[in-house]
């Protein structure tokens, strides 16, 4: 018979034996006594339930320990997490799993378990190196010193300790606490010593002296974490000087040993040697170890699609399980990178705005702009070649981003679209460096309508970046000395105008008309006779050519180039106008006023430029038909306020017609307008001799 059954029977006996009077008294002791022995019973099966549970989780530790001390560490790591996760002060368990997680390369997964063990066993100075070593390979070098500087302080650590703890001191730039541990590592090791010296060295940036002291250390004689990290400078101090197979045996030696380090950095490096097919299976490799990598996973993106391999990229995608902002925005990037490599520009802007942080990126910017040139936003286009100016440093990303633009800018410009092509022409040159074919076709193309539009400013700036890369450029040379020639300077300009063929008709005329300009006739008439043989009718030779024989009044010849002049307004103009002041020399008047409403006939032809309308007014005065002009000058004045010369026209007008008071306000207005102007001086002082007669 059981406890439990004695205890029973005998609290039945006791009940019988007791009176009803004097149940009632023994109530309440009764209760107590069931209590008792209830929560002593549930204490009794508690106890063994605990025990069975430890039981079974040291059994489990110990099944782990096995596996662990097998290296089957597949099956030690989740009985170890299973342990941890029941028992955080189980000190073993988080070393082995620190173990286990170092060995897989997992070394921030490491150096959390290791900073747990080394908290429940502070005294362990073996345990707290290993964590030490994490810590200083992850780089995390303010806890390197937070775990080591009570020891330190005390004199207590080994010569291990004190090269991670002399290393985080001089990362984190305290030269001369560092320097006070440096002789003593000197005779422990001149190999660490040596390795110091190069970290130092790197932290004043003095690259050269840093890769002399990495690349002569014994590597075989570092301790893995420094060693891991030398080969890594090495690679890129050796990619950084342009020896590209030296910087790839130091990766290889890396990511063999330590993929989860140097698999990456590999993959990179083939990246920046344009080697894409070689990059491929390391940033794969990277994502075995890491799945979550981001650079891995986004330039693995890149390159599937830059070497045509638009399924894996699509298996990629399906791959992705996304479980935060970051996973969201690579994913929307790699639907973008799908949409450029299957033709579809225009569906990749809205991609590419949900994913921000990557818009740094090269292929980004690069899509971007080709979603953009798609979608024809030109606004925002030329905006974004703002941002580059600022963020894109490097000449070479600079023009392949400006390539994924040209087609679209020579579109516009040979559509006729010029209003567009030379927003996005001007804001490509400031990007554009001197050597770009991006650049050329920009800056040709703002030559090209500048010249059109006779803006001398912009031709002699886009020439002038043309000549830099190009000296012999023909259209470049011809608007440099136009410009040049145009502002007065035609002494400069025949240097432009020399450089381009002898028998190039634009160059003839320019020559001759910059020689007609110094005076010097002989050159100016042979080169003006060249030309006119060579480009018989040219308008602007004519113009040039006329002026320069009409000054020598030589108004036969002059006349005589009539016949080859092109049946358009523009030319009869000029022949009506030219008779009309070779008639008015001779004191032919009629003849010339004749002539000049010939000119005005013509002008009226001719499309209503501002130009032209002001010579219209001009004409008109020259015939007497004043309301006329003031009309026109008027409409003019509205226009263009501050124009000097039609302001002093109109005063003139005026006056002829009569209108006295406004002539004198008018030349008063153009006297305030420019006080330093003759011109100006001039017409108020008629406006006030006439005012002056009036009085009388």
């Amino acid at each position: 018979m059981c406890g439990f059954q004695i205890i029973i029977i005998n609290l039945q006996l006791f009940i019988r034996n007791i009176s009803a009077g004097e149940f009632m008294k023994k109530k309440i002791k009764l209760i107590l006594l069931f209590f008792v022995v209830f929560v002593s019973l549930g204490a009794i099966c508690a106890v063994g339930y605990f025990a069975l549970a430890q039981r079974k989780e040291t059994a489990k530790l110990a099944d782990a320990g096995k596996y662990f001390r097998m290296h089957d560490y597949a099956r030690a790591k989740p009985l170890l997490a299973g342990v941890v996760g029941k028992d955080p002060a189980n000190e073993s368990a988080y070393r082995m799993l620190a173990e286990i997680f170092e060995s897989e390369f997992d070394f921030r997964s490491a150096a959390y378990c290791y900073k747990h063990a080394s908290s429940l066993a502070p005294l362990d100075s073996e345990l707290r190196s290993r964590y030490v070593a994490v810590l200083s390979l992850l780089e995390q070098y303010p806890a390197v010193i937070s775990v080591l500087k009570t020891d330190f302080e005390q004199n207590r650590l080994s010569n291990i300790d004190l090269a991670y703890y002399t290393e985080a001191l001089i990362a984190v730039s305290e030269q001369i606490a560092a320097a006070g541990n440096m002789g003593k590592l000197k005779s422990f090791s001149a190999t660490i010593h040596q390795y110091l010296e190069g970290v130092s060295a790197l932290k004043r940036s003095d690259l050269q002296n840093a890769h002399r002291f990495f690349s002569s250390l014994r590597l075989a004689e570092l301790p893995d974490s420094l060693r891991y990290k030398t080969l890594l400078f090495l690679g890129s101090g050796s990619e950084r000087d342009g020896r590209s197979e030296e910087a790839e045996r130091y990766f290889r030696t890396l990511a063999d040993e330590v993929p989860a380090l140097g698999a990456y950095p590999l993959a990179d490096h083939y990246i920046r040697q344009r080697k894409f097919g070689k990059a491929i299976p390391w940033l794969e490799k990277t994502l075995s170890i890491q799945p979550k990598h981001t650079l891995s996973r986004v330039a693995l993106a890149e390159l599937l699609i830059a070497e045509h391999q638009p399924e894996k990229l699509g298996k990629l995608i399906a791959g992705s399980k996304p479980d935060n902002q970051n996973d969201i925005e690579i994913i929307n990037y790699m639907y973008a990178l799908l949409a450029f490599s299957e033709g579809r520009r225009a569906d990749i802007l809205p991609y590419l705005e949900l994913a921000p942080f990557l818009a740094d990126r090269q292929v980004y910017r690069m899509m971007k702009l080709n979603s953009l040139a798609a979608r024809k936003e030109i606004g925002k286009l030329v905006e974004s070649f703002d941002e580059l100016g600022r963020r894109v440093h490097s000449p070479e990303a600079r023009e392949e981003l400006l390539q994924s633009v040209a087609p679209l800018l020579s579109e516009l410009y040979n559509s006729g679209d010029t209003g567009n092509a030379l927003k996005i022409a001007r804001a490509m040159l400031p990007v554009a460096t001197e050597k770009s074919a991006a650049g050329k076709l920009a800056m040709n193309i703002v030559l090209a309508e500048a010249s059109r539009s006779r803006n001398y400013e912009e031709m002699q700036s886009a020439a002038s970046s043309l000549l830099k890369a190009e000296p012999g450029n023909p259209l470049a040379n011809l608007a440099m000395g136009e410009a040049l020639l145009a502002n007065g300077n035609a002494l400069e300009s025949l240097s432009y105008f020399n450089n381009l063929p002898e028998d190039d008709g634009g160059a003839l005329i320019r020559k001759a008309l910059a020689c007609a300009r110094l005076g010097k006739e002989k050159e100016a008439e042979t080169y003006f006779e060249k030309a006119w043989r060579k480009h018989p009718g040219n308008m602007t030779l004519f113009r040039g050519y006329g002026d320069f024989l009409f000054k020598r009044k030589e108004y036969r010849k002059l006349q005589s180039l009539y016949p080859a002049l092109p049946d358009i307004p523009e030319a009869a103009y000029w022949k009506y106008f030219l008779d009309a002041e070779i008639a008015g020399i001779q004191r032919r008047t009629a003849d010339s006023r004749k002539n000049y409403a010939g000119a005005i006939e013509c002008l009226k032809k001719m499309p209503p430029t501002p130009a032209n309308l002001y010579q219209t007014a001009f004409l008109y005065a020259r015939i007497d038909q004043d309301e006329e002009a003031a009309r026109i000058y008027r409409g003019l004045l509205k226009e263009n306020p501050d124009s000097l010369l039609l302001i002093v026209n109109l005063s003139e007008v005026e006056a002829a017609l009569g209108n006295h008071s406004d002539a004198l306000l008018l030349a008063e207005r153009a006297l305030r307008l420019d006080p330093q102007s003759d011109i100006a001086k001039e017409c108020l002082a008629r406006r006030k001799a006439e005012a002056g007669k009036q009085g009388k």
